[in-house]
């Protein structure tokens, strides 16, 4: 059986001139995603001394592929935090303090690590 697809993205595909199973977007969004070995392998070791999660901008397609398509990231990163269920896309000041509610921690206690130095640049200054 086939899933019904949003209508949000099935418009994607009517504009894309294409058509696509759920099951076929899922695996699209996790192939769109790139996972870094290097940081995997090292998120691994981190992660034998102490939690180590993902914040994500990411869309909820992702959220649901995860599992699917990339059960490594799941094993490896617990929390996986996405952005759009804090209300908030990175660099926004409240979706670091969002992050450190959902987590209990304060913003000193938490070590972000990110490609966008705008990123790191707006969580450092949560932590002033």
């Amino acid at each position: 059986a086939q899933l019904e697809l949003p209508a949000a993205e099935r418009r994607i595909g009517e504009l894309l001139g294409v058509r696509f199973s759920r099951a076929e977007l899922l695996r699209l969004q996790a192939a769109a995603f790139t996972v870094r070995p290097e940081m995997l392998r090292l998120a691994r070791r981190i992660a034998r001394l102490t939690s180590v999660g993902i914040l994500t901008n990411n869309a909820p397609l992702l959220k649901e592929a995860v599992p699917l398509h990339l059960p490594e990231l799941a094993r490896v990163f617990d929390p996986i935090l996405y952005s759009f269920e804090l209300g908030h896309p990175k660099p926004e000041r409240a979706l670091y303090e969002g992050v450190c509610a959902r987590l209990g921690l304060e913003p000193g206690e938490i070590f972000f690590a990110d490609d966008q130095e705008s990123h790191v640049r707006a969580a450092r200054e949560l932590a002033r």
